[in-house]
Protein backbone atom coordinates (compact mmCIF):
# COMPACT_ATOMS: atom_id res chain seq x y z
CA UNK A 1 0.00 0.00 0.00
CA UNK A 2 1.35 3.43 -0.88
CA UNK A 3 2.64 5.85 1.73
CA UNK A 4 0.00 8.44 2.62
CA UNK A 5 0.43 11.67 4.53
CA UNK A 6 -2.24 10.66 7.02
CA UNK A 7 -0.65 7.37 8.16
CA UNK A 8 0.34 7.50 11.82
CA UNK A 9 -2.48 9.78 12.97
CA UNK A 10 -4.09 8.63 16.20
CA UNK A 11 -7.58 9.64 17.19
CA UNK A 12 -11.27 9.06 16.69
CA UNK A 13 -12.25 8.62 13.04
CA UNK A 14 -15.82 8.75 11.75
CA UNK A 15 -16.72 5.79 9.54
CA UNK A 16 -19.72 5.92 7.17
CA UNK A 17 -21.77 2.73 6.87
CA UNK A 18 -23.97 1.53 4.01
CA UNK A 19 -27.08 1.36 6.14
CA UNK A 20 -28.17 2.25 9.66
CA UNK A 21 -29.17 -1.33 10.44
CA UNK A 22 -25.50 -2.41 10.15
CA UNK A 23 -24.19 -0.30 13.05
CA UNK A 24 -23.84 -3.11 15.61
CA UNK A 25 -22.68 -5.63 13.00
CA UNK A 26 -19.94 -3.28 11.73
CA UNK A 27 -18.82 -2.53 15.29
CA UNK A 28 -18.57 -6.24 16.12
CA UNK A 29 -16.87 -7.05 12.81
CA UNK A 30 -14.15 -4.42 13.23
CA UNK A 31 -13.49 -5.44 16.86
CA UNK A 32 -13.33 -9.15 15.92
CA UNK A 33 -10.97 -8.58 12.98
CA UNK A 34 -8.69 -6.37 15.04
CA UNK A 35 -8.53 -9.07 17.71
CA UNK A 36 -7.97 -11.86 15.15
CA UNK A 37 -5.12 -9.96 13.46
CA UNK A 38 -3.62 -9.02 16.84
CA UNK A 39 -3.92 -5.32 16.09
CA UNK A 40 -3.57 -3.26 19.23
CA UNK A 41 -3.85 -0.07 17.14
CA UNK A 42 -7.67 -0.19 17.17
CA UNK A 43 -8.55 0.87 20.69
CA UNK A 44 -12.33 1.31 20.75
CA UNK A 45 -15.35 1.37 18.46
CA UNK A 46 -18.61 3.05 19.43
CA UNK A 47 -21.84 4.37 18.02
CA UNK A 48 -23.43 7.08 20.15
CA UNK A 49 -27.02 6.32 21.06
CA UNK A 50 -29.36 8.32 23.25
CA UNK A 51 -32.38 7.13 25.16
CA UNK A 52 -35.81 8.41 24.16
CA UNK A 53 -38.68 8.25 26.64
CA UNK A 54 -41.66 7.39 24.50
CA UNK A 55 -45.10 5.81 24.62
CA UNK A 56 -46.18 2.79 22.62
CA UNK A 57 -49.46 2.77 20.64
CA UNK A 58 -51.29 1.60 23.78
CA UNK A 59 -49.96 4.59 25.76
CA UNK A 60 -47.57 2.49 27.87
CA UNK A 61 -44.27 4.17 28.72
CA UNK A 62 -41.17 2.76 27.03
CA UNK A 63 -37.54 3.67 26.49
CA UNK A 64 -35.99 3.20 23.09
CA UNK A 65 -32.55 3.87 21.71
CA UNK A 66 -32.02 6.25 18.82
CA UNK A 67 -28.71 6.69 17.08
CA UNK A 68 -27.25 10.18 17.41
CA UNK A 69 -25.65 10.08 13.95
CA UNK A 70 -27.34 7.55 11.66
CA UNK A 71 -25.01 5.35 9.58
CA UNK A 72 -21.87 6.54 11.40
CA UNK A 73 -19.65 4.78 13.90
CA UNK A 74 -16.53 6.16 15.55
CA UNK A 75 -13.28 4.19 15.66
CA UNK A 76 -10.42 5.17 17.98
CA UNK A 77 -7.27 3.97 16.24
CA UNK A 78 -3.80 4.71 15.05
CA UNK A 79 -4.39 5.04 11.31
CA UNK A 80 -1.92 2.91 9.38
CA UNK A 81 -2.24 0.52 6.42
CA UNK A 82 -3.23 -2.42 8.67
CA UNK A 83 -5.95 -0.63 10.63
CA UNK A 84 -7.19 1.08 7.47
CA UNK A 85 -7.55 -2.28 5.69
CA UNK A 86 -9.41 -3.81 8.67
CA UNK A 87 -11.92 -0.96 8.72
CA UNK A 88 -12.23 -0.77 4.92
CA UNK A 89 -12.62 -4.55 4.52
CA UNK A 90 -15.72 -4.57 6.70
CA UNK A 91 -18.59 -5.34 4.28
CA UNK A 92 -20.83 -2.74 5.92
CA UNK A 93 -18.37 0.16 5.64
CA UNK A 94 -18.50 2.63 2.76
CA UNK A 95 -15.55 4.84 3.74
CA UNK A 96 -13.75 6.70 6.51
CA UNK A 97 -15.07 10.26 6.48
CA UNK A 98 -13.00 12.75 4.53
CA UNK A 99 -12.14 9.98 2.08
CA UNK A 100 -8.86 11.29 0.70
CA UNK A 101 -7.57 12.83 3.90
CA UNK A 102 -9.12 11.29 7.05
CA UNK A 103 -8.89 13.70 9.96
CA UNK A 104 -9.48 12.56 13.55
CA UNK A 105 -12.09 14.26 15.70
CA UNK A 106 -10.86 16.58 18.43
CA UNK A 107 -11.02 15.50 22.07
CA UNK A 108 -13.67 18.16 22.68
CA UNK A 109 -15.91 16.69 19.95
CA UNK A 110 -15.53 13.16 21.33
CA UNK A 111 -16.39 14.30 24.87
CA UNK A 112 -19.53 15.98 23.52
CA UNK A 113 -20.51 12.73 21.79
CA UNK A 114 -19.99 10.71 24.95
CA UNK A 115 -22.05 13.18 27.00
CA UNK A 116 -24.86 13.10 24.44
CA UNK A 117 -24.81 9.30 24.69
CA UNK A 118 -25.66 9.53 28.41
CA UNK A 119 -28.59 11.93 27.99
CA UNK A 120 -32.25 11.00 27.88
CA UNK A 121 -34.54 12.99 25.65
CA UNK A 122 -38.33 13.13 25.91
CA UNK A 123 -40.29 12.04 22.87
CA UNK A 124 -42.15 14.63 20.87
CA UNK A 125 -45.84 14.61 21.76
CA UNK A 126 -48.06 14.45 18.66
CA UNK A 127 -51.05 16.73 18.90
CA UNK A 128 -53.80 16.93 16.30
CA UNK A 129 -56.58 19.47 16.18
CA UNK A 130 -60.07 19.01 14.84
CA UNK A 131 -60.08 19.35 11.05
CA UNK A 132 -56.43 18.34 10.47
CA UNK A 133 -55.90 16.31 7.31
CA UNK A 134 -54.10 13.03 8.07
CA UNK A 135 -53.08 9.78 6.42
CA UNK A 136 -53.26 6.38 8.14
CA UNK A 137 -49.68 5.06 8.31
CA UNK A 138 -50.26 1.55 9.75
CA UNK A 139 -52.93 -1.08 9.92
CA UNK A 140 -55.62 -2.36 7.55
CA UNK A 141 -56.53 1.19 6.47
CA UNK A 142 -52.94 2.18 5.67
CA UNK A 143 -52.83 4.87 3.00
CA UNK A 144 -56.39 6.12 3.60
CA UNK A 145 -56.71 9.88 4.02
CA UNK A 146 -59.12 11.50 6.39
CA UNK A 147 -59.95 14.34 8.73
CA UNK A 148 -59.39 14.42 12.50
CA UNK A 149 -62.65 14.49 14.42
CA UNK A 150 -61.27 14.30 17.96
CA UNK A 151 -58.06 13.44 19.82
CA UNK A 152 -58.54 11.63 23.11
CA UNK A 153 -56.38 11.89 26.22
CA UNK A 154 -55.56 8.15 26.09
CA UNK A 155 -53.34 8.60 23.02
CA UNK A 156 -55.92 7.76 20.37
CA UNK A 157 -57.45 9.90 17.67
CA UNK A 158 -60.79 9.63 15.84
CA UNK A 159 -60.49 10.10 12.08
CA UNK A 160 -63.27 10.39 9.52
CA UNK A 161 -62.41 8.39 6.38
CA UNK A 162 -64.34 7.34 3.30
CA UNK A 163 -64.83 3.57 2.95
CA UNK A 164 -66.85 2.46 -0.09
CA UNK A 165 -68.28 5.97 -0.42
CA UNK A 166 -69.46 6.14 3.21
CA UNK A 167 -68.00 8.29 5.94
CA UNK A 168 -66.66 6.10 8.72
CA UNK A 169 -65.08 7.01 12.05
CA UNK A 170 -61.80 5.22 12.67
CA UNK A 171 -60.14 5.07 16.11
CA UNK A 172 -56.34 4.95 15.82
CA UNK A 173 -53.32 5.30 18.05
CA UNK A 174 -51.78 8.74 17.48
CA UNK A 175 -48.58 7.16 16.15
CA UNK A 176 -50.59 5.43 13.38
CA UNK A 177 -51.61 8.74 11.79
CA UNK A 178 -49.40 11.27 10.07
CA UNK A 179 -50.32 14.85 9.36
CA UNK A 180 -50.61 15.92 5.73
CA UNK A 181 -49.32 19.36 4.83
Amino acid sequence: MKQNAFWGRTGWFAVMLKNNKYVDMAKNYIEAWAKQKNLDNIYEVFAPYYLVKDRDPYDNPRNKQEQLYPKIIFVHMNLNPDTYSVVKSCPYVMYILKKNNPVPLTDKEVEALKQARDETKPAIKIIFTEGDKVRVSRGPFEGFKGTVVHQKADGTVEIMILVFGRETILNLAVVDAERLT
